[in-house]
């Protein structure tokens, strides 16, 4: 019990995080005429990842639930690392070149 609730309590600082962070760099990367559109993205997927772990829930123990999240975790890892880094961020870098080569 102990470590179920260690795990809810880092997961709800890890999500704090992710609330400020997501939003702020989809924001940052998108353009003026689609951003709101970008924007509805997150919501949109938390929704669909939170009723997806209620029905997978449901239909298998909790360790493949456990499994099934981790593998999605995993993959957000790796797919981290290919993300370009903000035009924002590298512009405040003083690399004005690869601003623009990030927006395209």
């Amino acid at each position: 019990v102990n470590l179920l609730i260690l795990g809810r309590f880092t997961t709800g600082i890890a999500f704090g995080a992710c609330s400020v962070g997501i939003p702020l760099y989809n924001a940052e990367i998108s353009e003026d005429a689609i951003r709101g559109r970008v924007g509805v993205f997150f919501d949109l997927l938390l929704c669909f990842g939170i009723l997806w772990a209620y029905v997978w829930g449901a239909v298998t123990s909790l360790y493949w639930l456990n499994v099934a999240c981790a593998a999605v975790s995993i993959a957000f890892l790796a797919a981290f690392y290919l993300m370009p880094e903000s035009p924002v961020y590298l512009m405040m870098k003083g690399r004005p070149g690869e601003a623009e080569e990030s927006l395209r």
